[in-house]
């Protein structure tokens, strides 16, 4: 059996990227096996982060963005987008400009937040070479990872939030209780090019 995915005021789709689309906010019901909703802004925007994460290597990405791209650190973000904005002026070579451009809007979810993100996801995919359908898995996973991670305590919650000891304890934990979409994500964080914390 398939799974279906709606964002809040938008149409029905198999793949949760195609349905974002046509989303008016941020809360998604995926339709499958179970059936659950998840207010799911934070992982969209981690989600944004991680493919503009992606293209860092094909710019002089500065310091203060790729801060921002690899924590979500509110208290970075005002620096971070000035930075990407104005590299993104700098830039010529195509890459390079969807490079930056791709950063600057990962960094504008705040300001407008349904399209930004997936704004941020075509520019990246785009200095990549790659078309953002193939960028989709990493989304369901980031979702399905996140309604398992609303099934535990707050305190286990806030381990995701942590550094790579505490994030391999909830790993620990979330292996324990079956939570096969959690750990498979935590597990991915070891990997070269993973979706950032969820914050």
């Amino acid at each position: 059996m398939g799974e279906t995915w709606t964002w809040e005021g938008g149409d029905p789709s198999g793949c949760p990227l195609e349905a974002f689309r046509s989303a008016e906010g941020f809360v998604v019901t995926h339709d499958g096996p179970q059936r659950w909703s998840l207010e799911a802004r934070s992982v969209m925007l981690a989600w944004s982060r991680w493919c503009a994460l992606a293209a860092v290597p094909l710019w002089d990405c500065p310091r203060v963005v790729l801060c921002w791209l690899q924590t979500g650190d509110p208290t970075v973000r005002l620096a971070a987008r000035a930075a990407a904005r104005a590299a993104a002026k700098r830039s010529r070579p195509p890459a390079k400009l969807a490079a930056s451009a791709a950063a600057a809007s990962a960094i504008a979810p705040h300001a407008c937040p349904t399209w930004a993100a997936l704004e941020g996801a075509t520019l990246g995919a785009r200095a990549l070479r790659r078309p953002p359908a193939i960028l989709a898995p990493w989304l369901v996973l980031m979702l399905h990872a996140e309604h398992e991670l609303q099934q535990l305590d707050p305190p286990y919650r806030e381990l995701q939030r942590g550094n790579a000891e505490d994030r391999a304890v909830l790993r620990d934990i979330a292996l324990s209780r079956g939570l096969a979409y959690l750990v498979a994500l935590l597990s991915a964080q070891c990997s070269t090019i993973t979706p950032p914390p969820i914050r």
